[in-house]
C-alpha cells in the first residue's frame, strides 16, 4: 500500500511537535484510530465495505482578549487520514479558523456564545474527492453546574470537489451534554442532525433508484470492484457517547461511539463509528 502523502505529513507532524512549545501558540497534537463499518455509505449488505483508519492532526490557536467578555482566537492546522484497505481515500487537509466568543458573566460557569469559520484545501489520493472545504457555526456552551455543561450548535457546511459530482454542501444542528465524573474522568453524549448532501457508493438497479430523484450517478473504483456512486440531498441523525481520561494535565486518552441513520425518501444506510483516540496539548 503507497503510503507517500500521509507519510510525508506524519514525519513533518514529528518534526514540528518539539518545536511546538517555542511557539506563543495553545499546540496540540493528537492520534486516533476509528473504525467505519459502512465507509462506503451503501444501502444494501454486499455493497457494504468497512475499514479501519489512523487519523492525525497538529493544530493550533492564538487567543486575543478584545475586552472583558471578548475573545478572538485565531489558528490552523494540518491533518492526515490513512486508511488499511482502501487507500484511494488516505488524504491530508490544511486548514484555517477564526473564532469570536462572547461571555456572559464571569467565572467559568458563565455561558457563552461562539461564532466560528474554518476552511481549506483537502488532497485525496483519489484526485476527484478532493477539494475545498468550509464550515461557519455558532455555538452556546453553559455550564450550569460544576459537574455539568451542554452546548447547543448550527452550522453550515460546503466541500467543492474536484470533480464537481462529489461536491455537497449541508447545515447540521447539534447538542452536546458533558458531564465530569471526578478530576480525571467525563463522559459526553451527543445528538446531531445535518440535511444535505452524502455520497453513497452502492450497485442498485435503476429502477430502484429511478424514483427517488438520485439520477445521474458515476462508477468508481474507489473500493476495488466497481460501484456505482451516487449524490444524494439526504437526511443523518446521529447519536455519540464519549469517555475521556485525563492522563495528566495536559495528556487525554478517548474511547468514543457513534450510531448514524441516513435517510433519502424511501431508501437509506447506517453506519457505526468506534474510535479511540490520544491528545496532548503543549
Amino acid at each position: 500500500m503507497n503510503h507517500r502523502l500521509p507519510t510525508t505529513l506524519l514525519f513533518l507532524l514529528v518534526l514540528a511537535v518539539p518545536a511546538a512549545q517555542a511557539v506563543p501558540f495553545n499546540m496540540a497534537a493528537s492520534a486516533m484510530v476509528w473504525h467505519n463499518d459502512n465507509l462506503s455509505n451503501a444501502t444494501e449488505g454486499p455493497d457494504r465495505r468497512g475499514d479501519t483508519a489512523l487519523s492525525l492532526a497538529l493544530g493550533g490557536d492564538q487567543p486575543h482578549t478584545l475586552a472583558r467578555d471578548w475573545l478572538f482566537s485565531w489558528g490552523g492546522g494540518l491533518t492526515s487520514d490513512l486508511w488499511n484497505d482502501y487507500d484511494q481515500l488516505d488524504q491530508a487537509g490544511l486548514g484555517g479558523r477564526m473564532s469570536l466568543r462572547r461571555r456572559f458573566g464571569l467565572g467559568s460557569l458563565a455561558p457563552s456564545l461562539t461564532a466560528s469559520v474554518a476552511g481549506g484545501p483537502v488532497w485525496v489520493r483519489e484526485s476527484d474527492l478532493g477539494g475545498w472545504q468550509g464550515t461557519a457555526a455558532l455555538t452556546f456552551s453553559h455550564r450550569p453546574i460544576e459537574e455539568l455543561r451542554y452546548t447547543l450548535s448550527v452550522a453550515e457546511d460546503r466541500f467543492d470537489a474536484r470533480n464537481s459530482f462529489f461536491s455537497r454542501t449541508g447545515h447540521t444542528f447539534a447538542g452536546t451534554v458533558q458531564a465530569y465524573l471526578g478530576e480525571s474522568w467525563s463522559l459526553t453524549a451527543g445528538v446531531r442532525q445535518r440535511e444535505g448532501n452524502v455520497i453513497s457508493f452502492a450497485n442498485l438497479a435503476e429502477e430502484t433508484v429511478a424514483p427517488y430523484d438520485v439520477l445521474p450517478w458515476i462508477t468508481t473504483n474507489t473500493f476495488g470492484a466497481p460501484l456505482d456512486a451516487y449524490n444524494l440531498r439526504a437526511r443523518t441523525r446521529a447519536v455519540s457517547l464519549t469517555l475521556a481520561l485525563a492522563l495528566g494535565p495536559r495528556t487525554t486518552f478517548t474511547l468514543g461511539v457513534e450510531c448514524t441513520d441516513t435517510r433519502w425518501h424511501g431508501l437509506g444506510y447506517r453506519n457505526h463509528l468506534l474510535s479511540a483516540g490520544l491528545t496532548q496539548q503543549f
